[in-house]
């Protein structure tokens, strides 16, 4: 039952494809599919209906069956550069090459079309130098089918024989980040339920569109109307603190891992408050008022139910409030780790005043210019004094190799003598973005 509701996730998700999809909406699709990886079974059911006879392919166009298919292949190399992260896709890329692949290809004269066989070559490429099956078999099977060669096996001994690693191999384990993942539309061919629906669901409406827009930084380091501004740090209030430069990758690891997540959810939060939008504004004040109630249930006349659910957005009616919440609540909390960490790293910047080890190597690299000028005068001392002795020093070599050094310019920022005004070299220029 739970791999039908994902089948019908991916369905969902699969209509949204149009030719115009960019590239960006192929790999969201992609990484979306590789994150619950466990209902494998599910979506290859699902890929395989759209692209085999008497599923949707007599309908989808060769932009749109192309785009499905770049969609597998990004799916088939999902984190090809982590080696701990593509051992975890294997059983993945065996279901959809073996359940989804390899039977379009087998029905290639009927449902492929040019622009997909043209495009196949390339991919079995791409997808042989990645060993994205453990071995060359599948990708054989996949390619004499193209030439039009029947298979000497079935591709389930073929698979066996050469990934027997990968049927011992359990379902890897979803992070918490990749647990809830977001859909704005759920269960399409389920019956809407008119009698208190509107009271139930809409009951956290007024919270879950709150939720969508992210609370505002107290502690802006930056006007958000100026472009880009020249900071001050004596004015900014923060203490002044020596900065090592691993400081900063702890809040800049959130930031990286946290960000796939949140463009992965940033969709449906986007798509869940146009449907609410959409609300008409009679619906809205009934929502809000059973909203503000102490009841649990709104009760509805068989007419008004009747004509509010045909004003009503489709979705809107079969959507799955729990889930909604629990995706927009899990969207503004990874939100919020975001802000977090990007306040502590300007908190940091704050604090370094941008230094981070230049003066230091400024005065190192003075130091090292008058110990090379004190040497330079003591083996003046030292020559002349070999010379009144009468011993040859052998050093017309060294001295046109002295006389032909560059003299460097000096460092005109650093100031040796104290501490000075600092120049506006060494302000930082803060570019005003959002944070969200």
């Amino acid at each position: 039952m739970e791999d039908s509701s994902w089948g019908q996730k991916l369905q969902v998700k699969l209509s949204t494809l149009s030719e115009a999809s960019s590239n960006e909406s192929l790999q969201t699709l992609a990484k979306w599919i590789g994150f619950n990886r466990k209902h494998h079974d599910a979506f290859c059911a699902v890929l395989k209906t759209a692209l085999t006879p008497g599923g949707s392919a007599s309908a989808v166009s060769s932009k749109q069956q192309l785009n499905l298919f770049k969609v597998l292949s990004m799916v088939l190399l999902l984190e090809k550069g982590n080696t701990k992260k593509w051992d975890r896709f294997a059983e993945l890329r065996i279901a959809v090459g073996e359940s989804v692949i390899l039977p379009a290809v087998e029905q290639q004269p009927t449902i492929l079309d040019a622009s997909v066989k043209d495009a196949l070559p390339t991919m079995l490429k791409e997808w042989d130098d990645a060993n994205v099956f453990g071995g060359p078999t599948l990708i054989h099977q996949i390619r004499k089918q193209l030439e039009g060669q029947s298979p000497p096996e079935t591709v389930g001994d073929a698979v066996s024989k050469e990934m027997p690693i990968v049927e011992a191999a359990a379902p890897a384990q979803v992070d918490e980040a990749e647990a809830k993942q977001d859909t704005a539309s759920e269960n399409p061919h389920s019956s809407p339920s008119l009698k208190a629906s509107v009271g139930v669901e809409d009951k956290e409406t007024p919270a879950d569109q709150g939720m969508i827009e992210p609370e505002g930084s107290k502690n802006t380091v930056v006007a958000a109307d100026e472009p880009t501004v020249t900071y001050d740090f004596e004015s900014s209030g923060t203490e002044p603190k020596k900065v090592a430069p691993k400081d900063f990758l702890e809040p800049s690891r959130p930031i990286a891992t946290l960000q796939i997540a949140r463009d992965l959810r940033n969709d449906s939060a986007v798509q869940l408050s146009a449907l609410l939008s959409s609300l008409p504004e009679d619906i809205r004040k009934v929502c809000a008022d059973a909203a503000e109630s102490e009841a649990s249930l709104v009760e509805l006349e068989d007419v008004r139910a009747r004509d509010f659910a045909v004003r009503t957005n489709e979705a809107l009616i079969d959507m799955d409030v729990a889930e909604q919440i629990a995706n927009v609540r899990t969207y503004r909390r990874i939100v919020q780790q975001i802000r977090q960490a990007r306040q502590s790293l300007l908190t940091l910047v704050l604090q370094s005043r941008c230094q981070f080890g230049a003066d230091e190597a400024a005065e190192a690299f003075l130091n090292a210019d008058r110990a090379k000028e004190e040497l330079r005068k003591r083996k003046q001392i030292l020559v002349d004094a070999m010379e009144l002795e009468g011993i040859d020093p052998q050093d017309e070599s060294d001295t046109k190799n002295a006389t032909e050094e560059i003299k460097l310019a000096p460092l005109s920022w650093y100031n040796p003598e104290g501490k000075t005004n600092e120049p506006d070299a060494k302000r930082i220029k803060a570019v005003s973005s959002s944070v969200t």
